[in-house]
C-alpha cells in the first residue's frame, strides 16, 4: 500500500518534466499542493485508531469493528469535504489572489485542484480500509488491489500526458479516472467483504449520511460563486465561511452521538499533533 502510494504521489512530476513542459511541472504542483495537504493532515488523524482496531480484531468484535469502519468513513467523508468543498468551488479566485499577475500563466492549477479533489467522494468512503488491513493482518488484498491501481494511474498519465499533449490536466485527470474504476468497483466491494457489511448497509450507514451535506452545499456554493463573480480577499473569506456554515449545519442533521464523539476526539488529535509540530 505504501509503494502504491508513494507511485502515485512521486510519478507525476517525473512524467510531466520528460514529456510536457517545465509550466505543466508547477502547475501540477500549484493544483497538487491543497489536496495533498487535506489527505495528509487526515492520514495523520486517523493513524491514532490503529491500536483501537486492532483490540477490536483481537477480541473477536466483528460487528464493533464494522460499525467502527462505517462511522470512520462518515467522519473522514465529512471533515475531507469540508476543506475541499470550498476549494472545489472557488479555486479560480484562490489562485487568482495567489499567483497575481503569474495567474495567466498557471491558469489551469484550478482545474488540477478541481480534479484532484472529485476523488474524495470516492476515496474517503472506503479511507479507513487501510486502518482495517493492518489491524486485522489481512493487508495483502488492499495492497495489490492499490498497487494496481497505482499502476493504472500511470499507464492512463502516460497515455494522456504522452501521447495526447494534455499536460497537467491530463496527469490530473489521470487520478480521477483510476479512482473512479477501482474504488467503487474494486475497493468498496473488498470493504464489504472483509467486513461482511451488506450493499444496502455500506449505502445507508456510510455513502447517504457521507455524502448527503456536501450534496446539499454544493449547488448553493456555486450559486453563490456565480452570484458575486471574481471577488477580493475579503468576499472570498466570506464566501468560505458562508459555505462551511451551511456544511456544517448539514452534517449536524445527520450526525449520531457516537458520531460527535468521535469528531470531538479526532479533532483533539489534530490540534495535539500541530502542538507538537509547533513545538518542535
Amino acid at each position: 500500500a505504501q509503494l502504491a502510494s508513494t507511485i502515485r504521489r512521486s510519478a507525476d512530476a517525473p512524467i510531466l518534466y520528460r514529456l510536457a513542459t517545465a509550466v505543466d511541472v508547477n502547475t501540477f504542483f500549484l493544483g497538487s499542493f491543497l489536496e495533498s495537504q487535506i489527505r495528509r493532515l487526515i492520514d495523520l488523524a486517523s493513524q491514532s485508531l490503529t491500536p483501537a482496531l486492532t483490540a477490536m480484531h483481537a477480541a473477536g468484535e466483528k460487528a464493533r469493528l464494522s460499525a467502527a469502519f462505517l462511522r470512520g468513513g462518515r467522519i473522514g467523508t465529512w471533515v475531507a469535504l469540508l476543506m475541499a468543498l470550498p476549494l472545489f468551488v472557488f479555486r479560480e479566485d484562490v489562485f487568482r489572489l495567489y499567483l497575481g499577475d503569474q495567474y495567466k500563466d498557471y491558469s489551469e492549477a484550478g482545474t488540477v485542484l478541481a480534479l484532484l479533489l472529485a476523488g474524495f467522494p470516492l476515496t474517503y468512503p472506503t479511507r479507513m480500509l487501510f486502518s482495517i488491513s493492518a489491524a486485522t493482518a489481512k493487508v495483502r488484498p488492499v495492497a495489490v488491489r492499490s498497487l494496481a491501481c497505482a499502476i493504472f494511474n500511470l499507464m492512463i498519465t502516460f497515455f494522456l500526458v504522452g501521447f495526447l499533449g494534455l499536460g497537467a490536466i491530463g496527469s490530473a485527470s489521470a487520478t480521477l479516472i483510476s479512482f473512479a474504476v477501482f474504488h467503487p468497483f474494486v475497493q468498496w466491494p473488498l470493504a464489504m467483504s472483509m467486513l461482511e457489511i451488506s450493499s444496502r448497509r455500506f449505502i445507508y450507514d456510510m455513502l447517504v449520511p457521507g455524502l448527503l451535506p456536501s450534496a446539499i452545499t454544493l449547488p448553493i456554493a456555486v450559486l453563490l460563486a456565480a452570484s458575486t463573480g471574481a471577488s477580493g480577499l475579503a468576499t472570498l473569506a466570506i464566501n468560505f465561511c458562508i459555505c462551511t456554515f451551511i456544511y456544517l449545519i448539514c452534517v449536524a442533521f445527520v450526525l449520531t452521538k457516537t458520531d460527535r464523539a468521535d469528531l470531538a476526539r479526532l479533532f483533539s488529535v489534530i490540534r495535539r499533533r500541530d502542538n507538537t509540530r509547533v513545538s518542535a
